[in-house]
């Protein structure tokens, strides 16, 4: 499998960015070649606070899919190693006669590509996620820190099949651990532990910038930064700008 880390803007505009990647990918000729190869997406909201996790969904997987596995490994992986955590997978179907969609993955969903959302909110209309005062103090390091190996260690699970016991032998020299069962095989630690301090860091630095669709350019330091931060790990990165839509104007910038 490959991973493709995709950063929107003009996600409290109904998703804008988001909207325009899908259409300028999936209405051509090789649309199919989207749609045939992606296993799922996973769209991150609120992973930077409080002890519950909750996996939005707009129609539950399958079992058999590897959005299934998923399920099943973030599932493992947060009561074996995470007990404190609260996990649940919520059900929502799309209400198109909304005027903006309710998670981000929606987006995806609508064009038939399998997506789930993240987040530590149970619900969608929460006042968390509408407000424009996103501050640093607002965002817990240790538990975003808490959530992102969750997801790390879901994530690599599924990819290379750490619960099929066949396999385990053969990961030991790949990883360089082989820890109990495999519900409590840990991945992420010592030298490939979330670090803290980058994490902090780079919290302090973004909420410190204006990021406001309305504001941000093609000459901004927020999309210069985050373009040098991802091609620092990254084998391939691509910067696209897109024109607003003119349906979502100044009287949403005036909320």
């Amino acid at each position: 499998y490959n991973l493709l880390f995709f950063a929107s803007g003009g996600g409290k505009f109904n998703y804008q960015g988001t909207k325009r990647w899908l259409e300028d990918h999936l209405d051509h000729t090789d649309s199919s070649l989207l749609q045939e190869n992606v296993a799922f997406i996973l769209c991150l909201d609120t992973v930077g606070s409080g002890n519950s996790l909750h996996l939005h969904v707009s129609k539950p997987p399958k079992e058999g899919t590897l959005q299934h596995a998923f399920l099943n490994e973030l599932e493992m992986v947060i009561s074996n190693q995470f007990p404190e955590v609260k996990f649940s997978m919520v059900h929502k179907k799309i209400n198109l006669a909304e005027d903006t969609l309710a998670w981000e993955h929606e987006r995806f969903a609508i064009r038939r590509l399998p997506s789930f959302t993240i987040s530590h909110l149970e619900g969608h209309r929460s006042g968390h996620r509408n407000s424009v005062l996103d501050l640093r103090w607002k965002v817990d390091t240790d538990i975003l820190a808490r959530n992102t190996r969750i997801l790390a260690e879901a994530l690599t699970r599924v990819i290379y099949n750490l619960t099929d016991k066949r396999l385990l032998p053969l990961l030991v020299d790949f990883f360089h651990l082989l820890q109990g069962a495999p519900a409590d095989l840990q991945i992420f630690t010592q030298q490939m532990q979330v670090q803290k301090e980058q994490l902090d860091a780079l919290m302090q630095w973004l909420t410190s910038q204006p990021r406001a669709a309305q504001l941000v350019d093609k000459e901004n330091t927020v999309i210069s930064t985050l373009e040098y931060y991802m091609s620092r790990y990254l084998k391939d990165v691509k910067l696209y700008h897109v024109k607003a839509d003119k349906r979502y104007g100044y009287n949403l910038i005036l909320w």
